[in-house]
């Protein structure tokens, strides 16, 4: 899948990636009676208690990403949504990506960084 159309719960799911979390400790699921899903971290030690993983709608966990990433945002006035921009060391350049907030931008930004252009 492309970046630039992840969002939500998988969005999430690889941010969570990208920060050094293992697949095997990640799933994406269905929200009890609703037809929202959310990302959630097995736990690794045997407790009982998954934790939800929502960079896009948490700015405790993707304002973190902010200053890790040195990440720039820019506000479109007119669209409404928001263009970020992240330097990326390996290629040395800076890279843009858009999203309808600023949490998404950024979360995009960052799996973009780690991953490419696309994710499978």
């Amino acid at each position: 899948m492309k970046i630039n159309e992840l969002k939500g719960a998988w969005l999430d799911y690889w941010v969570a990636h990208s920060q050094g979390i293992s697949k095997a400790f990640l799933e994406v699921r269905q929200v009890p009676r609703t037809d929202d899903f959310h990302c959630v971290r097995l736990p690794a030690d045997g407790t009982k208690h998954a934790m939800v993983m929502n960079y896009t709608s948490s700015w405790a966990l993707s304002g973190n990403l902010l200053d890790k990433y040195r990440v720039t945002i820019d506000h479109d006035g007119f669209s409404g949504g928001v263009q970020v921009h992240i330097f990326h060391s390996e290629s040395a350049q800076w890279m843009s990506i858009e999203g309808k907030d600023a949490r998404e931008a950024i979360c995009r930004a960052v799996v973009m960084v780690h991953f490419g252009q696309e994710v499978m």
